[in-house]
């Protein structure tokens, strides 16, 4: 294992998972690129009485050359968090992955095409968020629910347009190396699959939890989300792993109504773009301030 192991923070206030069969293990991956140590991993557990707790040891690693050798699997991301020297069961497992996990439908056309035979692409538009190569609905839609709270000039980033290309395809090649991996019972990445599976893989975008306004959250998460931060205040890899947990957890109580306090995630409208582009499980802030917004629906169609 490569890995650089930075000091964490003593957990502030949340508790230690000590043992719940029917918890759901939600696992964050902040993916880093091919090289170096910048892959942060944590994971927390969604009770069942609807607590968010630690478990496992949160810490940075290089999973680069293990996603490149084919063995990446469910026990790598396990022993990377220490959780096989425990007697811990989950009958469910959520991991959410920061990177995408899928790509704008035209720019893949326009990437593999040979040159004697490109695609016609469309004029391109006023708005770079409106480009077909640049950007997936999921991103559109993120930027209707977050763009009022940040301000005209913010966009989410882009698989394409901002380059990062490193990340997005070791997340990419390590999500279908999940998939093919049994050990720990069927894995389904979404939306590109259907949630059926003992575990599923999710795209989550961390930084989505500073978008918005602290009213539009409600307090047992604004303090949930101050305490995982703490725990590594000088580990951002390490901080995101937990954001992303996090948004797993998130999506794991929209699935089967968990805590109200926890947020709902943005779903993915039903359509063959969606599945072909894959979507993030954004999470939504509270209702009645999207409301106060006044946003438009997208139309998605």
């Amino acid at each position: 294992m490569t890995k650089d192991r930075v000091s964490v923070a003593p957990d502030v206030t949340l508790a230690v998972f000590d043992g719940d069969p029917d918890a759901t293990l939600c696992i964050g991956w902040d993916v880093g690129g091919w090289h170096g140590s910048k892959d942060g991993l944590a994971a927390l557990a969604l009770t069942t009485a609807g607590e968010i707790v630690r478990v496992g040891e949160a810490d940075r690693h290089g999973l680069g050359p293990v996603v490149a050798s084919g063995a990446f699997g469910v026990d790598y991301l396990l022993g990377y968090l220490g959780l096989l020297r425990h007697d811990f069961r989950f009958t469910r497992i959520v991991i959410g992955v920061d990177a995408p996990l899928g790509l704008p439908e035209l720019f893949l056309a326009t990437s593999a095409a040979p040159l004697r035979n490109m695609p016609r692409i469309p004029r391109a538009p006023e708005r770079v968020l409106d480009s077909r190569l640049a950007y997936r609905d999921t991103e559109r839609e993120i930027y209707r629910l977050f763009h009022d709270a940040k301000g005209s000039g913010w966009r989410p980033l882009s698989g394409t347009f901002d380059s990062f290309g490193s990340n997005l395809s070791k997340a990419r090649i390590g999500a279908a190396a999940l998939r093919t991996d049994a050990s720990w019972g069927v894995v389904k990445v979404l939306p590109f699959d259907e949630d059926l599976g003992t575990i599923a893989v999710i795209e989550v975008y961390p930084a989505l939890w500073d978008a918005a306004p602290a009213t539009d959250w409600s307090e047992q998460l604004l303090r949930t989300v101050k305490a995982l931060d703490a725990l590594a205040p000088n580990a951002p890899d390490i901080r995101d792993g937990f954001r992303c947990a996090l948004a797993a957890a998130c999506y794991e109580r929209t699935r089967r109504d968990g805590p109200p306090w926890l947020p709902t995630v943005a779903l993915p409208p039903e359509n063959s773009r969606v599945t072909s582009e894959g979507w993030i499980y954004a999470p939504l802030p509270r209702a009645d301030a999207l409301t106060n917004r006044r946003r438009p629906a997208l139309g998605l169609p």
